[in-house]
């Protein structure tokens, strides 16, 4: 694997790309894109989280949906050219094996992406499954 590779993810309200810096989040009438620049550690703590799951051997997609639970949740990770669309409901994802290490993930770069103060600045999305 390249040793700076790009990564990402996108949720029903926010995505986040490596490669261009930029986090975006979507309301019902606007999207707010903002610059992100990760720390050398930051970056590593994400490709680790990748490393450790094997990401690159999930299949493109993982539904750990319940048919006919309500909502079904689409949420996408990336690393260099390799994606997963991962399908749950709520958190049923964590009695699924691709699912649970799917959402370590995702968790990781969250936490990062989430904690930085220009995205603590701005307002939650008014956007949300029912």
């Amino acid at each position: 694997m390249n040793p700076n590779p790009s990564f990402g993810y996108e949720s029903l309200t926010d995505s986040y790309n490596s490669k261009t810096n930029i986090f975006e989040r979507r309301y019902s009438d606007d999207t707010i894109k903002i610059k992100i620049i990760l720390t050398e550690n930051e970056r590593e703590k994400i490709v680790k989280a990748f490393s450790e799951n094997q990401f690159q051997n999930f299949p493109h997609e993982i539904d750990c949906s319940k048919w006919g639970t309500n909502p079904k949740i689409y949420d996408e990770l990336f690393i260099e050219d390799f994606s997963v669309k991962y399908i749950h409901n709520r958190d049923d994802g964590w009695f699924c094996s691709n699912g649970k290490r799917f959402n370590e993930i995702n968790t990781i770069i969250q936490d990062v992406i989430l904690n930085k103060s220009e995205i603590k600045k701005i307002e939650s999305s008014d956007i949300a499954y029912e």
